[in-house]
């Protein structure tokens, strides 16, 4: 995959390197799914460890994804930093994808969790750094930190610039004139502007020579391209499989891990499976469609989607997703393959919420590119608030399709970037998001998903 994009803003008249920000100030870095937070996030954590690589330092790096209860946040995060704090070292604690965590209770339960973690440690030997999705960060974790950590700051990270694009596209042998010219045509400018989507164009790129499609046609035909490349420590005695049927396993993977709101699957000894993950196999003994007909999903073609490029490691028995934007986009896909009834939907998709029903925010970018995909099928979300999905949308389907009975004059504002004088969708400005979570954002009660599908799907 391709690196973090290199730059934030701290202050309006400069920008401000990523290494920059190990200076010892705890703050939150914000920023659209596939910006590039946990590569930004390693490479301080990378700095710091540099730094202190004479034993004057400790960092614990924990994706919350992988933190499904609050047993496993007291064993992964709490007994590990209070441990190295008692110990006289300097601690940086780093909180990876606060939006990914299962926890029931999202972000209040976050925010207990967080209390927990500050009475049992001493906050005066830590660093905190936190990754969250820009829409999703919860203001009950906000001001929980805020107090805590005299400073804490909300750093923006910034959208690929035009000169970022072109270095890129040069860098992998793809003329960037003719590229950037192909972005503007199809209107990928959103997807160009990210890390990880701007890979994926520049693979089909690559591939056909240009861009083509919608949104979800052209992260279709990335991930299909991803679907045929397999980790390279691959068992050959593995089921052989078409990048096809690895990709539609990979959807059904994908859906049920996010419905469950699981954390990723295992593949060891049943005694020893995290209580958060899934049995792969469980998911096994029916069928899939493909346009040339059904095929069996069987354990070992469930194994061979699971050791492709669309999952990665998490230790030896564990595999997730590559990155959370293609498990959105997978699950979506699963679903509208599926056509489950509407009653159905609605309630793997929505829960009750203070201001009525509302979209899971585990679940927002899944909802927004299944109404792409299905733009005339949207009845089980007619109840839902989908100003959420504003955000969500803008890099993936831009909500092009709302459907009618959604009053545009309730979306929630998008921050508004100065594209300047390049391709649309490529900015060369950033955004400083200041000491308290912009009261723009759309926030909604946290809820979260059910832990086993009231249907199969």
């Amino acid at each position: 995959m391709l690196e973090a994009p290199g730059y934030l803003i701290g202050q309006p008249d400069g920008l401000v390197e990523v290494e920059a920000l190990t200076g010892g100030r705890s703050f939150c870095l914000l920023g659209e799914a596939g910006a590039g937070k946990t590569t930004a996030l390693e490479t301080i954590a990378g700095g710091l460890l540099g730094r202190d690589g004479g034993g004057q330092g400790h960092v614990v790096f924990v994706p919350l994804a992988e933190v499904t209860d609050a047993w496993v946040f007291r064993e992964r995060v709490i007994v590990p930093a209070a441990a190295a704090a008692s110990g006289g070292d300097r601690v940086t604690l780093v909180l990876d994808g606060l939006e990914e965590c299962p926890v029931p209770g999202a972000g209040k339960a976050l925010a207990s969790l967080l209390k927990q973690l500050l009475r049992e440690a001493d906050t005066s030997a830590m660093q905190l750094l936190v990754g969250c999705r820009s829409a999703d960060y919860p203001p009950a974790v906000h001001d929980v930190l805020a107090s805590a950590f005299p400073g804490f700051a909300l750093y923006d990270l910034a959208p690929l610039r035009r000169r970022d694009v072109e270095e890129l596209a040069a860098s992998r042998g793809v003329p960037a004139k003719d590229f950037l010219e192909e972005v503007a045509r199809t209107g990928a400018g959103p997807l160009a502007s990210f890390p990880l989507t701007l890979d994926l164009l520049l693979r089909q790129y690559e591939a056909d020579g240009g861009l083509h499609g919608t949104a979800a046609e052209l992260y279709d035909s990335a991930l299909l391209a991803l679907a045929g490349e397999h980790d390279p420590n691959r068992d050959p005695a593995l089921a052989p499989a078409s990048a096809a049927q690895v990709l539609v396993v990979a959807a059904r993977l994908c859906c049920y891990l996010l419905v469950c709101g699981r954390a990723g699957f295992w593949a060891g000894p049943a005694d020893q499976m995290p209580s958060g993950d899934l049995d792969p196999g469980s998911l096994a003994a029916e069928q899939e469609r493909l346009a040339g007909g059904s095929f069996d999903v069987t354990r070992p073609l469930i194994t061979t989607a699971l050791h492709s490029a669309l999952f990665t490691s998490r230790g030896q028995q564990r595999r997730v997703p590559a990155h959370a934007r293609f498990a959105a986009y997978l699950a979506a896909r699963h679903l509208a393959s599926r056509r489950l009834p509407t009653a159905q939907l609605r309630s793997l998709l929505t829960a009750p919420m203070e201001s009525g029903a509302g979209i899971i925010p585990a679940l927002r970018e899944t909802a927004a590119w299944l109404l792409a995909l299905q733009p005339a099928d949207t009845a089980w979300a007619e109840d839902a608030d989908l100003t959420v999905l504003v955000v969500h949308g803008r890099s993936s389907t831009r909500l092009q399709c709302a459907p009618p009975w959604w009053n545009a004059s309730s979306r929630a504002p998008e921050r508004s970037p100065d594209w300047g004088g390049g391709v649309a969708g490529i900015s060369p400005t950033l955004a400083w998001a200041g000491s308290s979570p912009p009261s723009s954002r759309p926030w909604q009660t946290p809820a979260c998903p059910s832990p086993t599908p009231t249907m199969p799907i």
